[in-house]
């Protein structure tokens, strides 16, 4: 049946084989055609006898069982060449002709498994299709809608679309979920990978607020997020990242972020640098070094200031001017976005630092102007007129506002305008959280009742101000539409002479 003049001898490794001269004229003639008909038609019976009385899994266990003993069968006591002709047939009695069937079956089909996170049933489920790897299309087939509903289920949520990093948070661990489904169900393969991410990719391009939503979440990370989890800062970065890879307006996004990127460096709020520079490294991979390239400067900029600041302490004054220590930003013009710089009569103290560092800077630099943006600036303030040493942390505008407070303890709203030059609706903006009782009511306002302020409305410094915490923070947060109308509010810090 598979040799002539057959004997038994000794091969090479000195164990006892058959040995002879090939030819397999009878096996092939009497046995193969007929054993692969009789094998094929058995389970074409059988399994369509399986696929009516069974559910997915039962059908797909029973299925692979019996293809593997076919498999095993042909290994062990047939020719070789007779196992790809008998499991192309009966893959497709047994696989192609019930796939599509078996991925939409009532309550165990692809969709309930995908439902009920039953992450071995479809990895067995794709093993089984991987003999056909054009039915696995089924399951791709599902895939895709199922990922979007659970993505379309969030926006419905107004508690989660009214809160950015509540909504992206949410979203980041969707796709995480599902790129861990991608590996230990489909083994990673392309073709999956890619319905996944053109998923996701659909979800956030039908939400019009996923660019700055993205933003929003990165800065919080940044900020808190990584707070006591530096040593997972590279895959919380990634996750973040991965996001940003499946964004469509990546410019949207980039516009956003570089905003709140500024935010973070001016006031020093980023819990790591080297998260900074991760992201931006990525980034650069994605969008191109030139695209970034505002970023690193940034970032120079940032480090520029703190040279040109420690040089400074080192003349004769030491950076202390009247007892104020200054640290100077000096920012690229037209590179940092920031809020429009409000007209603002500055205190006299915080006036000669100013020209001060002016004269200085001028001096190592010439050619160059300076113009000052009272709206990057912040402030250390530390208050003599409590029961507590506190200090606080303020903007440049509160400060012009709270130094009134040195020479008289009550003052109306335009009393306060007039000695500041400033707008009165941005001066109500700057002074609000000075009033606000959550943040402990530094200021007291006649009236309680209404966040506004009329014209002869008095403000008062509150003698009995008391909080738990001796260092504060009373900085407005960077109102949205500056964070939408990027463009328009550029203003120059720098310029070239």
């Amino acid at each position: 049946m598979g040799m002539t003049n057959a004997s038994i001898d000794k091969d090479d490794k000195s164990e006892l084989t058959w040995m002879g001269v090939p030819n397999l004229q009878y096996y092939k003639e009497y046995f193969e055609e007929e054993y692969i008909r009789q094998t094929v038609e058995y389970y074409d019976h059988e399994s369509e006898k399986w696929v009516n009385s069974m559910s997915c899994p039962e059908y797909v266990k029973v299925a692979s069982d019996a293809l593997k003993k076919e498999e095993e069968k042909v290994v062990n006591f047939l020719d070789k060449d007779t196992r790809p002709k008998l499991l192309s047939q009966l893959n497709e009695k047994v696989v192609t002709h019930h796939a599509q069937r078996l991925t939409e079956m009532d309550k165990t089909g692809v969709t309930e498994m995908l439902t009920n996170k039953r992450v071995d049933e479809l990895k067995h489920l794709y093993q089984l299709l991987s003999r056909v790897p054009t039915t696995q299309q089924y399951v791709i087939e599902k895939l895709k809608p199922y990922i979007v509903n659970r993505g379309e289920g969030l926006k419905k949520d107004k508690d989660v679309t009214g809160d950015p990093v509540k909504y992206m948070t949410l979203l980041v661990e969707l796709k995480k979920e599902m790129d861990t489904l991608m590996q230990d169900s489909f083994a990673g393969e392309e073709r999956f990978i890619r319905t996944n991410d053109l998923a996701f990719q659909d979800i956030m391009d039908a939400f019009d607020r996923s660019p700055q939503y993205l933003a929003y979440y990165i800065d919080f990370i940044m900020t808190k997020g990584l707070r006591g989890k530096e040593a997972e800062m590279e895959p919380i970065v990634d996750n973040a990242f991965g996001l940003f890879k499946l964004l469509k307006p990546k410019d949207a996004f980039t516009e956003h972020h570089k905003a709140l990127y500024a935010v973070r460096l001016l006031q020093h709020t980023t819990i790591s640098d080297a998260a900074e520079e991760l992201l931006i490294s990525k980034m650069k991979i994605e969008l191109g070094a030139q695209n970034v390239s505002k970023y690193v400067q940034m970032s120079s900029d940032m480090k520029n200031s703190r040279d040109v600041t420690e040089s400074f302490k080192k003349q004769h004054h030491k950076g202390s001017i009247k007892g104020i220590e200054l640290s100077a930003k000096v920012l690229t013009s037209g590179l940092w976005g920031s809020e429009q710089n409000e007209v603002c009569k500055m205190p006299e103290e915080l006036q000669d630092c100013y020209k001060t560092f002016e004269t200085y800077y001028k001096q190592i630099h010439a050619g160059r102007n300076l113009i000052l943006n009272a709206g990057l600036g912040d402030c250390e303030v530390k208050a003599n007129s409590f029961a507590k040493p506190y200090t606080f942390i303020l903007t440049v505008y509160q400060t012009s506002v709270l130094c009134l407070f040195n020479h008289k303890d009550i003052y109306t709203f335009k009393e306060l305008c007039e000695a500041t030059k400033m707008n009165g609706d941005v001066l109500s903006k700057q002074i609000f959280n000075l009033v606000n009782p959550k943040m402990g009511k530094l200021l007291i306002k006649a009236n309680l009742k209404t966040p506004s302020f009329t014209a002869d409305e008095t403000v008062t410094l509150n003698s009995a101000f008391s909080s738990a915490s001796l260092r504060l923070s009373l900085i407005p947060a960077p109102p949205k539409k500056v964070i939408r109308n990027i463009q328009k509010n550029r203003v120059g810090r720098e310029e070239a002479g």
